[in-house]
This record gives structure tokens, C-alpha cells and sequence, in this order.
């Protein structure tokens, strides 16, 4: 599920995971010489479990998204995806293929869960 993640969030993730364990290692080892009674390692821990399960949630949602998207390709519904800064009009009756979580024509590949379905009028 973590492949429909964006990779800069799993890195500040990891990262604000890492700073908490240290931070509590450096504040266990204090707290046996000096007996602080504050530790707000709590805190720390309480953000990073959020951001886990945010994370968890975020890839859940884009995978039901593509799974969406791939049923309504699938029915000949015509989607409008984003690629880049370019907008394009997907259907099977263009032309367009499903490739793993993304759909393909030619060279483009427009990922599925930057898809919306459209109204034929519209097209």
C-alpha cells in the first residue's frame, strides 16, 4: 500500500520517527541520572503515531481512487486525467490501455489516481 504514497511524506515520516526514538534514548538516559519528571517524548511519540496513521490513510484512499478509476475505464466512462500540467481525455474507445495503476496511449502515461470522471458534454 505504500507505493500509492507520495515519497517526500514516507521521508519526513521517517524522519520525524527517528528524532522521536533518539529523543526518548537521550531522555531515558537522563531521566536515570537526573529523575526529570517531564518528558515530552510523549508528544513526539503522539505526532509520529499520527503521521503513521495518516499515511496508512492517505495510501488507502489513492488506492481506492485508481480502483475507481480503472472500474469506470472499464465501462467505457471517459475520465479526464492529469499529467504533469497537461489534461487529457481518457477512454477506451480513444485508444487508451490500462498499465499497472496508470493509463497509457502512445508515450503518455497518466497515473489513475489523478483521474476524475467526466460528463460526455464537457468532452
Amino acid at each position: 500500500m505504500f507505493e500509492y504514497v507520495q515519497g517526500g511524506f514516507i521521508f519526513f515520516s521517517s524522519l520525524v520517527i527517528f528524532a522521536t526514538l533518539l529523543k526518548f534514548m537521550v531522555e531515558h538516559a537522563k531521566s536515570k541520572v537526573d529523575k526529570i519528571p517531564f518528558k515530552p517524548t510523549k508528544v513526539l511519540l503522539f505526532a509520529s503515531l499520527f503521521m503513521v496513521a495518516f499515511t496508512l490513510h492517505d495510501g488507502y484512499n489513492i488506492k481506492e481512487t485508481i480502483r475507481e478509476n480503472t472500474k469506470y475505464f472499464n465501462a467505457y466512462e471517459s475520465l479526464e486525467c492529469l499529467s504533469g500540467f497537461t489534461s487529457y481525455f481518457v477512454s477506451k474507445k480513444s485508444g487508451w490501455i490500462i498499465i499497472g495503476d496508470s493509463f497509457s496511449k502512445n508515450d503518455i502515461l497518466a497515473r489513475a489516481d489523478r483521474c476524475a470522471l467526466i460528463n460526455e458534454e464537457k468532452r
